[in-house]
């Protein structure tokens, strides 16, 4: 995940993660909500090194341990969906100050 300078501090990417999460475009976007608030909230928590495939694929999507990311492409879907889902609404608001990004391959 990266965030924009304007996000400095851990209540103002909750704050901008908040906006974003009550925006329509997130409000029947359950999936993509979940996903969002845990990787903010672990990368906040200095846990962003723990988040793989196989992480969210059991903590975000409740895959239990014999979840194969080769086999199963829930997690590769669904943070597609997350980064398209951004980009849309940082297009329908632009004048947010937040940006919080979630960069391929990572």
């Amino acid at each position: 995940m990266t965030l924009s300078a304007d996000l400095t501090l851990p209540g103002q990417v909750r704050a901008t993660l908040e906006r974003i999460l009550a925006s329509p475009l997130f409000q029947q976007a359950e999936r993509q909500r979940r996903l969002l608030g845990y990787v903010v909230e672990e990368s906040l928590a200095g846990r962003a090194h723990r988040l793989n495939q196989f992480a969210l694929a059991v903590d975000v999507f409740d895959r239990d341990a014999t979840f194969d990311p080769g086999v199963d492409a829930v997690v590769r879907v669904d943070v597609a969906r997350l980064r398209a889902r951004l980009r849309e609404y940082y297009e329908a608001n632009p004048d947010e100050r937040g940006v919080i990004r979630i960069p391929k391959g990572s």
